[in-house]
């Protein structure tokens, strides 16, 4: 580069700002709300203690409805135990999948009470595969389902 612009940033570096009127700065201080300075710790104590609180109710909804492994059946409603036969091979599920192929937002729905929420849909294809402990046979199992929430829609 040339030098040609050398004097003319020495001048705008020995440039400095005007001082506001005092005038201005009683106005600008008049108009302004009241602020009330929070110590950080109090501004970030409500949204930790709620996501707090949300992932203790989820921990124990989690234990509460978490299938128990000692649980069994009344014995009036057990299947009754059918011994394998050489003739019969025993299927056990080896492999179980669920695709999500869509999704689509269906738009907004009123119900009976007039609150509005917004219907979305899932399409899945669930895939089960079972195999013959012997390795001898598989089967493979394969089912569309469809998903609807409804979101409520809040207005503000």
């Amino acid at each position: 580069m040339s030098d040609d612009f050398t004097d003319l940033e020495i001048e705008l570096k020995q440039l400095r700002p005007r001082a506001l009127r005092p005038e201005l700065t009683a106005r600008l201080a008049a108009e302004r709300p009241p602020t009330s300075r929070r110590p950080a710790v109090v501004v970030w104590l409500w949204p930790v203690l709620g996501a707090a609180a949300a992932l203790a109710v989820f921990a124990a909804s989690w234990r509460v409805f978490a299938p128990s492994e000692t649980a069994q059946p009344p014995e009036s409603t057990r299947a009754p135990a059918m011994a394998a036969s050489p003739h019969q091979p025993r299927m056990v599920p080896a492999k179980a999948t669920n695709l999500l192929y869509a999704a689509s937002d269906d738009g907004i729905v009123r119900f009976a009470d007039q609150t509005a929420a917004r219907k979305v849909r899932l399409r899945y294809v669930d895939t089960i595969t079972w195999r013959d402990p012997a390795g001898r046979a598989s089967l493979q199992c394969t089912v569309p389902r469809d998903e609807v929430y409804f979101v409520p829609v809040v207005a503000y």
